[in-house]
């Protein structure tokens, strides 16, 4: 199987880190020039 991060994802603009909102957030851009955001929901009130 191939390297995920390098033969995938061409960009990570914000590395994974705790928000106000989120546990964890990033963003990044895959080799076709899509744009993800990846946000983990934190405990529910």
């Amino acid at each position: 199987m191939a390297n995920t991060k390098s033969s995938v994802l061409e960009n990570t603009t914000d590395c994974l880190a705790p928000t106000f909102w989120s546990p964890l957030f990033g963003m990044c851009t895959d080799k076709f020039g899509v744009g993800w955001m990846v946000s983990v929901p934190g405990p529910q009130m």
